[in-house]
């Protein structure tokens, strides 16, 4: 993960305990790309989890349409259901989208670092608690 992704996660209310450290290591297990949205620009989640960092968004898919923003996980978020893992972002305002391989929420990488556990375990915990999107 480069030092500017990092210092854009590292002031998200999600990402609190994503230590300095972590940052070495999370886009090797990650396979992490942040992507710049214009407002009115859209893209597909193409089967990857995304998360954002900033701006505000509509996002189509099987379940209908909802609003999102900073510190929102879309697209990939149901493994074993694939009618709901893909969804389409259109921006409102510029946006900035951290995408990551969806099969880290599905499994712990070869190496077993804790920064991909306590992700599985704080992405469920974000799921339970959101509210009827």
């Amino acid at each position: 993960m480069d030092e500017r992704l990092y210092a854009l996660l590292k002031d998200q209310p999600f990402w609190h305990w994503l230590p300095p450290e972590g940052g070495q290591y999370f886009d090797a297990c990650f396979h992490m790309d942040c992507e710049e949205i214009p407002a009115g620009g859209h893209c597909r989640s193409q089967g990857r989890v995304g998360y954002f960092i900033s701006g505000r968004a509509q996002l189509r898919g099987q379940r209908g349409i909802r609003r999102a923003g900073a510190g929102t996980f879309f697209g990939a978020l149901y493994p074993g259901k694939a009618e709901e893992n893909e969804c389409a972002l259109w921006a409102v305002t510029d946006c900035t989208v951290l995408w990551l391989d969806a099969d880290v929420l599905t499994s712990v990488c070869y190496a077993a670092c804790w920064f991909h556990a306590r992700l599985i375990r704080e992405v469920e915990a974000w799921l339970k608690n959101r509210s009827g999107d």
